[in-house]
């Protein structure tokens, strides 16, 4: 029953079938290579969803312990995959598609063999979490990337696929704003600044989750580097306040991160940040204090000049 399915036992059932697929294949690698070689050579229809969903299970679980691993061909199988993704294949198919190319991408074994798997697996992370509305013009992106043909940059469309990329940062969930934030990482810093996204940078900041407030904050840092307009425009957009923060409440390398950004941006020492920089030496945290002192030797190095 469907019921049956769910939970805990669902989970026990696809390992142990899985298993007895490896045994009978000798080892996973062949399993996913049969599980391919199937897709390819048959035309999507409702038994279809059924396979890829056995083929992301099957990508997920895959690890290097297998010795027959070297045999996958990793391209091969996102090949395949790739080419149900069309509007008239079934939106099961289609579904199940993109779950198989996020444990393809999310495999660390297999990433390394693909071009673009980081940004490909961004991307396969905004698709899954995208409305209809954005989820088209996430999945062209996709496919132009695993075409070969294009680079990220131009398989985002250049300026208007970043203006999306911005645009999810404020109306998106959290896992939906570390994709988006991952993606403008690896995106021009020119782009990002013409294009309104430092003050949704700086938004992230504050109200992101962790993983993508440090994201932010390095591309912030990386911007403030680039020239003295683009600084200029980072602290124009308040940056200052919300690094501050995040030196406070960030993990070690978070912290790490915001006196980058801190010690890149500051170009004059006033007396709110030196207070600020002072409380929180004082204070019980951030509970290192290495990355506070050294934002605050900067400003006195400012200071001095």
């Amino acid at each position: 029953s469907k019921e049956f399915m769910q939970g805990r036992y669902a989970q026990e059932l696809q390992e142990n079938a899985m298993g007895a697929l490896a045994n009978i294949f000798c080892g996973m690698s062949t399993v996913i290579l049969t599980i391919a070689q199937n897709i390819r050579s048959n035309k999507p229809d409702s038994h279809m969803a059924d396979i890829i969903g056995a083929l992301a299970y099957a990508l997920m679980v895959f690890d290097n312990s297998d010795r027959t691993g070297d045999v996958i061909d990793a391209q091969m199988v996102e090949h395949v995959l790739v080419k149900q993704l069309k509007s008239q294949v079934p939106d099961l198919v289609q579904e199940r598609t993109i779950e198989a190319l996020a444990s393809l991408y999310g495999n660390v074994t297999l990433q390394n063999r693909l071009i673009n798997a980081e940004g490909k697996k961004m991307l396969v992370g905004l698709v899954t979490m995208a409305n209809a509305d954005v989820q088209e013009d996430l999945m062209q992106s996709l496919k132009n990337l695993c075409s070969g043909e294009m680079d990220l940059w131009q398989s985002l469309r250049g300026r208007e696929g970043i203006q999306l990329l911005i645009s999810l940062l404020g109306l998106s969930s959290e896992q939906q704003q570390e994709c988006a934030v991952a993606l403008l990482s690896i995106s021009s810093k020119w782009i990002i600044t013409s294009t309104g996204g430092i003050p949704s940078l700086v938004q992230i900041l504050e109200t992101g989750s962790v993983k993508a407030k440090e994201d932010a904050a390095l591309i912030l840092a990386n911007l403030c580097t680039h020239n003295e307009d683009i600084r200029a425009c980072v602290q124009t957009a308040n940056a200052v306040p919300a690094l501050l923060w995040l030196l406070k409440i960030a993990s070690v390398k978070g912290q790490e991160i915001a006196a980058k950004a801190l010690t890149q941006l500051v170009r004059t020492s006033d007396d709110s940040t030196v207070s600020q920089l002072a409380a929180l030496l004082q204070g019980e945290h951030p509970y290192s204090k290495a990355h506070v002192l050294n934002v605050l030797g900067c400003l006195l190095c400012v200071a001095s000049q």
